[in-house]
């Protein structure tokens, strides 16, 4: 009996690593644009100014004013991290087997409760949004995986 409980808790710390992991490409994702901008704004200007400051200055505003205003940014990261929450509840129940629900909310859980800490910061509908669709992309994942036999 033992080995069987170790078993468990061993399947559900690798699905709380594997949420993070997926949490963590996601994020990835959704900062590539600012990272292409960023470095095309530091070839553009640095050449232009003698002060380096003020060029990082600029490139920071100009990034925030990017990931504040834009919409989409915030849609393709909750897309993305939908999908890695699938893919890595896909992972674990295949190869772990066990309670497949189970797993896929696990794997979920991790951008859930960062969903919900942003909400604490300041209310907005795409949060709300974002944590109905990681609960239900590690529900489905659950559903349309079954373990391996």
């Amino acid at each position: 009996m033992p080995d069987e409980e170790y078993r468990s808790w061993n399947i559900w710390l690798r699905s709380l690593v594997n949420g993070v992991f997926a949490w963590f490409l996601g994020f990835v994702v959704y900062m590539i644009p600012g990272f292409i901008i960023s470095i095309k704004m530091g070839f553009t200007l640095g050449p232009q100014s003698n002060d380096p400051r003020m060029v990082s200055a600029e490139i920071s505003q100009t990034i925030s004013e990017i990931y504040q205003n834009n919409f989409w940014l915030s849609i393709i990261l909750i897309v993305f991290t939908c999908l890695f929450i699938v893919w890595r509840s896909r992972v674990i129940i295949k190869k772990y087997g066990g309670n497949g629900i189970r797993n896929g909310m696990l794997v979920s859980v991790f951008s859930i409760c960062f969903a919900l800490f942003m909400i604490i910061g300041s209310f907005d509908w795409v949060s709300i949004i974002g944590i109905l669709l990681y609960s239900g992309a590690g529900y489905l994942s659950g559903v349309l995986f079954k373990p391996a036999q």
